[in-house]
């Protein structure tokens, strides 16, 4: 019921475009693969509790393609986007999958990532960057822009997957848009007014799999050629 639950609130949010001002960037997390039985694995099971790397689990440092991109967009309205991209560092194409989630007069808030000013630039979108000064303490653009919303969404995210422990790489969308959920759920409905508000929202959604579904989700990213390489 609880993945059912995320699946139908998953189909709500993503049926409002971003508006106006919106701060947009990505984060990062690990491909994790609980739940997958070591049959079924693409590469051989991590000892639990290991910190250190072998020679079947070799370290790779920075953003690389064992990392999983997560495009991130607040807009002025409190409109989330929260999805995973893909797999690897940020790019304008990771970005463009999501165009049409975004409104035609939109404002780019944005650091001087390449490719978020692509990104803009390829749409006709208005760009405001973010460009620190050296001893300048409050990173924000002249127009006194800022991506605060956008780096407390990615805190909380990052405290979600330590809470759970680590979130399966076939369950983590669902999981964002949990997040997403009720985040907007807390800034734009009254405490009293959120349990049935979130129930009637939900009750709209038509899911259909069955329990023995949820182990054989779809997974997002392919990382069964992933690890071959």
């Amino acid at each position: 019921m609880r993945h059912k639950l995320y699946a139908a609130i998953g189909a709500h949010i993503r049926n409002t475009p971003l508006k106006g001002i919106v701060k947009i960037d990505s984060t990062f997390t690990s491909i994790n693969l609980k739940g997958m039985k070591s049959k079924n694995m693409p590469r051989i099971s991590k000892v639990r509790g290991k910190s250190k790397t072998d020679a079947n689990h070799k370290h790779k440092r920075g953003i690389n393609s064992h990392k999983v991109c997560i495009v991130t967009a607040v807009d002025e309205w409190d409109t989330m986007l929260l999805e995973i991209a893909g797999n690897g560092a940020e790019s304008t194409e990771k970005y463009q999958k999501y165009i049409e989630r975004f409104d035609e007069d939109c404002t780019i808030v944005s650091d001087g990532k390449q490719a978020i000013l692509e990104f803009a630039s390829n749409n006709q979108f208005q760009k405001d960057t973010i460009r620190p000064k050296p001893n300048q303490k409050n990173y924000a653009s002249q127009n006194g822009n800022s991506l605060g919303e956008v780096n407390q969404l990615h805190q909380e995210f990052k405290q979600m997957i330590k809470h759970y422990h680590g979130v399966s790489i076939r369950h983590l969308q669902h999981y964002l848009d949990w997040l997403v959920f009720r985040k907007q759920m807390k800034y734009q409905i009254r405490a009293e007014a959120r349990k049935t508000k979130a129930y009637m929202l939900a009750m709209k959604g038509s899911v259909s799999f069955v329990t023995k579904d949820i182990c054989s989700f779809e997974l997002p990213i392919d990382v069964f050629t992933l690890y071959q390489n």
